[in-house]
């Protein structure tokens, strides 16, 4: 009895860092270092606890820690060269730390409550947001946490938990996960990001045609996603409004040539971007775009707005611009992973491949207008949520 209940601690233990990825990490600002630190000291405990030969029998066959090594490599050299962010090499090296620690029984562990873990992300998200705009009545550009990637992250657990709500066998979990989701959609609301209300639109859609459910349950399920949806409306009435009417403002401003808007910054941002990319390079330039977007203000190829940007407000452009061919290469390898779980796993379609395509949608739609990828939080999350759903023994699934 007392070796089983050591053993527990130690799954227990080596799961901290992905249940603080769907709570600590969001927060409060710079979360990042924290769960950085955490890794690092479970990577320290597992040498003794788990030995070299099977940390080395990890490496060998996890092809998602090649991956995530090969991302720190590069990023590594990225930093000594032209400059990398800080925040996300502190992460990819954590990740890549995670990926070869993490026994089989703590994700067997990770995916029997990751239901419940769906849901407390709902709630932290809730409670972040509802804090933020609400209580401290702060201005969105002034979050703790920027709320673009914040909603990332937010619409991820959302969709996660709606899934939980049409295939989880308990009822119990049905509930909890559909209260989550609604909780959720209402921190959406809050921070009022537009491109993340497409993404979640997206994965719904996809939810909706690839679940087996009969026509009465569809119809209960629009119904109350009606209902839902009009009552929260109701209650973020101004909020939706105002969005309303200042994208309504943007879109004018745009017609009329007058770019100096949310919107429009974006249009020069990529504008930008796609100048610079007619002369790629092969790790990127770093922190010397800056310099570049000026070389091209003085030749008079983009206007001077779009140079002081440090990114793009697009995952795709921003790779390809900042960390080269092989960064791009590479985020498409992160991509990759949910599909190629779900291809390699054709035969036995589970609970891991519908979610991990789930996810895959909201990063991919999200990524047209921002940096879901490049930003700390919503890198580590992604990362931690896929170690969860592709890695451990093929025949464990999510209870």
């Amino acid at each position: 009895m007392t070796n089983f209940s050591k053993k527990q601690i130690i799954d227990f233990s080596f799961a901290i860092p992905a249940i603080f990825g769907f709570s600590g990490l969001f927060l409060y600002p710079d979360a990042n270092k924290e769960l950085a630190l955490l890794i690092f000291i479970l990577f320290l405990f597992s040498i003794p606890c788990l030995g070299y030969r099977k940390i080395k029998e990890n490496v060998c066959n996890r092809k998602v820690s090649w991956l995530f090594i090969t991302m720190s490599i590069i990023a590594l050299i990225a930093k000594t060269t032209h400059g990398y962010s800080s925040s996300e090499l502190r992460v990819l090296i954590a990740l890549s730390l995670y990926s070869i620690i993490i026994p089989e029984n703590t994700l067997k562990l990770l995916k029997k409550y990751l239901p419940q873990l769906t849901c407390i992300g709902c709630f932290v998200s809730f409670f972040y947001c509802f804090y933020e705009a609400i209580i401290l009545n702060t201005p969105r550009i002034h979050w703790g946490i920027n709320p673009i990637p914040y909603s990332t992250f937010t619409a991820t657990v959302v969709i996660s938990s709606l899934w939980f709500v049409f295939n989880h066998p308990k009822k119990s979990i049905k509930i909890g996960c559909a209260f989550a989701s609604v909780i959720g959609v209402s921190a959406i609301l809050i921070s009022q990001t537009r491109g993340t209300f497409l993404a979640l639109l997206i994965s719904l859609i996809y939810l909706l045609i690839t679940s087996k459910i009969n026509k009465t349950t569809l119809l209960k399920f629009t119904s109350s996603l009606f209902i839902i949806t009009f009552i929260l409306s109701y209650f973020n009435f101004n909020k939706i409004e105002q969005r309303y009417i200042q994208t309504k403002i943007e879109y004018t401003n745009i017609i009329n040539g007058n770019l100096n808007t949310s919107i429009g910054n974006r249009l020069q941002m990529w504008h930008a971007g796609f100048e610079l990319a007619k002369e790629p390079t092969l790790l990127g330039l770093g922190n010397d775009h800056i310099k570049e977007k000026q070389k091209l203000y003085e030749e008079h190829r983009i206007v001077k707005e779009a140079v002081p940007w440090g990114h793009y407000h697009n995952q795709y452009i921003t790779s390809f611009i900042k960390n080269g061919i092989i960064g791009f290469i590479l985020l498409i390898c992160l991509f990759i992973i949910p599909i190629s779980y779900a291809r390699n796993n054709k035969k036995r379609k589970s609970a891991c491949t519908d979610l991990g395509i789930l996810v895959l949608i909201i990063y991919l739609v999200s990524s047209l207008t921002d940096i879901p990828l490049t930003q700390a939080v919503t890198l580590a999350f992604y990362g931690l949520f896929m170690l969860i759903v592709t890695l451990g023994d093929e025949a464990t699934d999510i209870d």
